[in-house]
């Protein structure tokens, strides 16, 4: 699983792992499944900051084997107390040949 943390004031991708000086959110990327056609990518958020997260969205990009953006998806976390992890898949209709998929935390509201 390829792990990140971010803090809320900054939207960051997805991709390998990093540190951010004030991690408030631990972000775990999980397996990439195709079915039908249908690409949806497993993501858990932690909440590591000390106040309830009331609404969270995660944005995914799924990518081709060469690299081509197939679709975009795009999946929310709500009332997510601080110390609780939260589960979303983002997910397209349009992600048949998806090999992986960059995802961003790109809103998080307090």
């Amino acid at each position: 699983m390829n792990k990140l943390l971010v803090t809320t004031a900054v939207s960051a991708i997805l991709v390998g792992t990093t540190h951010a000086q004030r991690p408030e959110l631990l972000v775990t990327m999980g397996q990439l499944s195709v079915t039908g056609g249908i690409a949806e990518q497993a993501v858990a958020v932690k909440n590591n900051s000390g106040k309830p997260i009331r609404l969270l969205w995660i944005e995914c990009s799924f990518l081709g084997a060469n690299g081509d953006l197939l679709s975009d998806g795009l999946a929310s976390i709500t009332n997510l107390p601080p110390g609780d992890i939260g589960y979303v898949s983002p997910k397209t209709p349009h992600g048949e040949g998806a090999t992986r998929a960059v995802c961003r935390v790109s809103s998080v509201r307090h």
